[in-house]
């Protein structure tokens, strides 16, 4: 996801998702230690993804926020 305020937390990030429930969430740092405004958020399955995915377009704090479908080898 992109576009996150830089002093959201993973908590501000599943009350996004909700009423789906992310399993992880990281948040990305730039070189200088500051949150760069993305961060990567595992579902417990790809159909809760796609849900997930409804969000996109929507806004966090007045930031309008994209998300973009990942899969990593881990997920099956």
């Amino acid at each position: 996801m992109r576009g996150l305020p830089f002093k959201a937390s993973p908590q501000d990030i599943a009350y996004f998702f909700k009423p789906i429930r992310p399993m992880n969430i990281n948040i990305l740092y730039d070189n200088s230690g500051r949150p760069s405004g993305e961060a990567d958020v595992e579902f417990e399955c790809h159909e809760d993804a796609m849900r997930a995915m409804r969000r996109d377009k929507n806004n966090m704090e007045h930031r309008y926020i994209e998300l973009f479908m990942n899969s990593s080898p881990q997920m099956k």
